[in-house]
């Protein structure tokens, strides 16, 4: 199963933890699990332990605009993209989830 996460707040929010407790419970039972941050989410590029999802095998992307506008740096382990790239984690999703 494929699990895709949509995550629009700051790790300042309780959502943050959400999606990283139901990232690692679905990667422990082998699920493929792919996040996009965008709006105030993007900021969670600043939070390491969002960051450390990328080395059990998650995928983590943004809103490149949304990122450049709140004037954060690229970070390596996630990929700049646009909405498209959200239309097509929403898409190929067996499971999304709206944060």
């Amino acid at each position: 199963m494929k699990l895709g996460i949509l995550l629009t707040t700051p790790p300042s929010h309780q959502n943050t933890y959400s999606v990283i407790n139901i990232s690692k419970a679905s990667r422990q039972k082998g699920h493929e699990v792919g996040i996009f941050m965008m709006a105030d989410g993007v900021y969670n590029i600043l939070h390491q332990p969002l960051l450390d999802l990328e080395k059990i095998g998650v995928s983590l992307s943004l809103c490149a605009h949304n990122a450049s506008q709140r004037g954060l740096d690229r970070v390596e382990a996630v990929l700049w993209g646009s909405q498209y790239d959200l239309a097509v984690l929403a898409n190929d999703s067996d499971r999304f989830l709206t944060f």
